[in-house]
Protein backbone atom coordinates (compact mmCIF):
# COMPACT_ATOMS: atom_id res chain seq x y z
CA UNK A 1 0.00 0.00 0.00
CA UNK A 2 1.24 3.29 -1.35
CA UNK A 3 1.48 5.95 1.91
CA UNK A 4 1.32 9.06 -0.12
CA UNK A 5 -1.20 7.46 -2.53
CA UNK A 6 -3.51 6.63 0.62
CA UNK A 7 -3.12 9.65 2.45
CA UNK A 8 -3.22 12.65 -0.47
CA UNK A 9 -5.98 10.57 -2.38
CA UNK A 10 -8.15 10.38 0.89
CA UNK A 11 -7.63 13.70 1.47
CA UNK A 12 -9.06 14.39 -1.98
CA UNK A 13 -11.87 11.62 -1.22
CA UNK A 14 -12.58 13.64 1.99
CA UNK A 15 -12.67 17.24 -0.01
CA UNK A 16 -14.80 15.63 -3.16
CA UNK A 17 -17.91 13.72 -0.61
CA UNK A 18 -17.85 16.92 1.02
CA UNK A 19 -18.90 19.13 -1.57
CA UNK A 20 -21.19 16.47 -2.80
CA UNK A 21 -22.69 16.15 0.46
CA UNK A 22 -23.06 20.27 0.91
CA UNK A 23 -24.73 20.35 -2.94
CA UNK A 24 -27.03 18.16 -1.49
CA UNK A 25 -27.93 20.37 1.44
CA UNK A 26 -26.78 18.37 3.84
CA UNK A 27 -25.81 20.15 7.24
CA UNK A 28 -22.04 21.18 7.82
CA UNK A 29 -21.26 18.86 10.37
CA UNK A 30 -23.70 15.86 8.82
CA UNK A 31 -20.97 16.90 5.57
CA UNK A 32 -18.10 16.14 7.55
CA UNK A 33 -18.83 13.10 8.96
CA UNK A 34 -19.70 11.08 6.16
CA UNK A 35 -16.81 13.23 4.18
CA UNK A 36 -14.26 11.93 6.91
CA UNK A 37 -15.92 8.54 7.96
CA UNK A 38 -16.09 6.98 4.26
CA UNK A 39 -12.60 6.85 3.52
CA UNK A 40 -11.49 6.41 7.22
CA UNK A 41 -13.41 3.09 6.82
CA UNK A 42 -12.20 2.30 3.13
CA UNK A 43 -8.92 2.39 4.77
CA UNK A 44 -9.55 0.60 7.51
CA UNK A 45 -10.98 -2.30 5.30
CA UNK A 46 -7.66 -2.14 3.55
CA UNK A 47 -5.75 -2.04 6.27
CA UNK A 48 -6.39 -5.89 6.26
CA UNK A 49 -4.68 -6.44 3.46
CA UNK A 50 -1.41 -4.62 4.68
CA UNK A 51 -0.19 -2.97 8.28
CA UNK A 52 1.83 -0.14 7.69
CA UNK A 53 2.26 0.50 11.23
CA UNK A 54 0.39 2.15 14.15
CA UNK A 55 2.13 5.88 13.00
CA UNK A 56 0.84 6.16 9.83
CA UNK A 57 -2.75 4.69 10.62
CA UNK A 58 -2.94 7.78 13.30
CA UNK A 59 -1.57 9.77 10.37
CA UNK A 60 -4.23 9.16 8.09
CA UNK A 61 -7.24 9.12 10.54
CA UNK A 62 -5.67 12.31 11.99
CA UNK A 63 -5.21 14.08 8.37
CA UNK A 64 -9.22 12.70 7.28
CA UNK A 65 -10.52 14.45 10.74
CA UNK A 66 -8.56 17.60 10.47
CA UNK A 67 -9.64 17.87 6.94
CA UNK A 68 -13.31 17.21 7.38
CA UNK A 69 -12.96 19.57 10.41
CA UNK A 70 -11.97 22.62 8.86
CA UNK A 71 -14.00 21.98 5.92
CA UNK A 72 -17.10 22.53 8.33
CA UNK A 73 -15.43 25.10 10.20
CA UNK A 74 -15.07 27.31 6.77
CA UNK A 75 -18.59 25.96 5.72
CA UNK A 76 -20.78 26.93 8.45
CA UNK A 77 -19.12 30.53 8.62
CA UNK A 78 -19.50 30.76 4.80
CA UNK A 79 -23.13 30.02 5.42
CA UNK A 80 -23.76 32.48 7.90
CA UNK A 81 -21.99 35.61 5.73
CA UNK A 82 -20.22 36.85 8.35
CA UNK A 83 -16.70 37.11 9.52
CA UNK A 84 -15.39 34.58 11.34
CA UNK A 85 -13.54 35.47 14.96
CA UNK A 86 -9.89 34.79 15.29
CA UNK A 87 -10.52 31.95 17.62
CA UNK A 88 -11.82 29.87 14.68
CA UNK A 89 -9.18 31.08 12.33
CA UNK A 90 -6.64 30.11 15.28
CA UNK A 91 -7.68 26.61 15.25
CA UNK A 92 -8.17 26.16 11.46
CA UNK A 93 -4.32 27.65 10.85
CA UNK A 94 -3.40 25.03 14.18
CA UNK A 95 -4.51 22.36 12.75
CA UNK A 96 -3.47 23.09 9.04
CA UNK A 97 0.38 23.14 10.73
CA UNK A 98 -0.39 19.84 12.46
CA UNK A 99 -1.17 18.60 9.11
CA UNK A 100 1.93 19.91 7.68
CA UNK A 101 4.15 18.30 11.00
CA UNK A 102 2.50 14.97 10.73
CA UNK A 103 3.47 14.63 7.43
CA UNK A 104 7.00 15.21 7.85
CA UNK A 105 6.55 13.05 10.66
CA UNK A 106 5.41 10.48 8.24
CA UNK A 107 7.80 11.17 5.60
CA UNK A 108 10.64 10.73 8.42
CA UNK A 109 9.09 7.30 9.95
CA UNK A 110 8.73 5.79 6.42
CA UNK A 111 11.87 6.75 4.41
CA UNK A 112 14.18 8.31 6.99
CA UNK A 113 15.96 11.15 7.83
CA UNK A 114 17.25 13.17 4.84
CA UNK A 115 21.50 13.23 4.54
CA UNK A 116 21.11 17.22 4.79
CA UNK A 117 19.45 17.11 8.17
CA UNK A 118 21.24 14.51 9.34
CA UNK A 119 24.34 16.52 9.23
Amino acid sequence: MNIELTLFGGLAVVVILFGIARLLRMPAELAGLLAAGLPLFAYVVALFRAWPGLDVVAIHIAVFGIAAFVLAVLSRYRAKQTRMHWVPKALVAFFLLLVVVNAGFLYVSTKGLPPVLAR
